[in-house]
């Protein structure tokens, strides 16, 4: 695979996040996949997928923009912006209606065309403060 094809992958990937086509993100990965969640954890596919609904769940017309798309070697490294409109509970927030962008960070391995493993970074705390949570001492 040339690294165009590996930037082509995570396009497509993007793609179908934004399409919420979450059935259909599983051709892009490989039977073996891992993604590296931020707290430590490591998820089967299933396990991300549900991660990725609960999002949805709270931001339903959540959308994906690539910044920066870079690749080198098996790896692709995306930063990126997202947008929602909170309508349904995060963390406990119930829904405000307000529209919130976000930043974030995502990198992946390739191999034979499919995703192997993958990490990302969000700004989930940010989020929440622009909806209006609070941080309470101790």
């Amino acid at each position: 695979m040339t690294l165009e094809d590996n930037r082509a992958i995570v396009k497509h990937w993007f793609d179908l996040w934004n399409q919420h086509a979450l059935d259909q993100l599983a051709a892009l990965v490989s039977p073996d996949y891992c993604h590296h969640a931020s707290s430590g954890k490591s998820l089967t596919f299933d396990q991300f997928k549900q991660g990725f609904q609960w999002i949805l769940s709270a931001f339903p017309d959540l959308h994906y923009t690539i910044v920066h798309l870079v690749a080198e070697d098996d790896r692709v490294a995306v930063y990126l912006t997202a947008i929602g409109t909170h309508q349904g509970n995060l963390f406990d927030l119930p829904p405000t209606g307000r529209s919130c962008q976000f930043t974030g960070v995502y990198h992946c391995r390739i191999s034979d065309g499919q995703i192997i493993e993958d990490w990302d970074i969000f700004d989930m705390l940010n989020v929440v403060f622009r909806l209006g949570a609070t941080l309470q001492p101790g």
